[in-house]
């Protein structure tokens, strides 16, 4: 069994070698690919490492972007109070909120959906606080 044991160690260590060859030269093969490729595109080896920060500097951002806040603290409850002082929908609330902000029409897509969110969120937020309440027909009216 111990003879064995050195056997399989010794063709391991053997195979490892063979595969550390191998690697050697592709990761030879990959570097004069890299300078080829480097050549013909005029970037210097400075460039690259500034655009490969830059690539992974985007990521880091959007990781690390700042929250972004539709509403001033306490403005919303105010704000959905003054709208609903007759009873409407949450869908028109959302419209006339939108409205009052002044981005109605001035947001993209993206941040219009984000925005409308934001907008249901403190309806369904002002109704458990009692600040609104849901009439008999679904529709939101100031408490």
């Amino acid at each position: 069994m111990h003879v064995s044991l050195a056997k399989t160690v010794e063709t391991l260590e053997a195979r490892r070698a063979v595969l550390a060859g191998e690697l050697a030269a592709i990761d030879a093969r990959l570097h004069a690919i890299a300078q080829a490729v480097q050549g013909e595109s005029g970037l210097t080896a400075a460039a690259e490492v500034v655009a490969q920060r830059a690539t992974r500097g985007a990521s880091d951002r959007r990781s690390k972007r700042a929250r972004r806040s539709w509403f001033a603290r306490a403005e919303a409850v105010g704000l959905l109070r003054k709208v609903a002082r007759s009873p409407k929908a949450p869908a028109a609330i959302v419209t006339e909120l939108g409205k009052i902000k002044g981005y109605s029409g001035k947001l993209s897509p993206e941040d219009e959906r984000r925005f409308q969110g934001a907008a249901y969120m403190a309806i369904a937020q002002a109704l458990k606080n009692k600040a609104l309440r849901r009439g008999p027909n679904g529709q939101i009216v100031a408490a």
